[in-house]
């Protein structure tokens, strides 16, 4: 099946297959970046327990996510001052489609991370950072 992603536009979902939405609620994340004609892109997500109210109490997050041709920053734009089920989850894997020359890829402490480049899109392996709250990771 063919899929289409605008470019400028990043996707963020969870690609386990389950039975249920509910099964799923602490998978990891994957970040599909593609980037437009200026090598850059941009994504919201919204996040809460998918089952409660809660989020009336603050029980949820919205991020913006950067991705500007060196970098991706992830910034938690509104909520996560109450934890929820499934705020813990972390990002598995991010995949750059037509990254072009990149020699590495390291987190903010300088971690580098393990990558794979095939037919011109860069997989990011595990990079380990919680998709609900603040980070950056650096392309060089």
């Amino acid at each position: 099946m063919a899929v289409f992603q605008r470019g400028g536009s990043m996707i963020v979902k969870r690609e386990r297959v389950r039975r249920s939405s509910k099964a799923m609620i602490l998978d990891p994340y994957t970040i599909d970046i593609a980037p437009d004609g200026h090598n850059t892109a941009v994504g919201e997500l919204y996040a809460d327990d998918s089952v409660s109210y809660e989020y009336e109490n603050g029980a949820f997050a919205l991020v913006d996510l950067v991705y500007d041709g060196n970098n991706i920053h992830c910034e938690l734009k509104a909520g996560g001052t109450k934890p929820f089920e499934g705020s813990e989850a972390v990002v598995e894997r991010i995949r750059i489609f037509t990254a072009g020359n990149v020699r590495g890829v390291k987190t903010e402490d300088g971690k580098y991370l393990q990558t794979r480049l095939v037919n011109n899109v860069l997989t990011v392996k595990k990079p380990g950072v919680k998709l609900l709250s603040n980070w950056t990771i650096s392309l060089e």
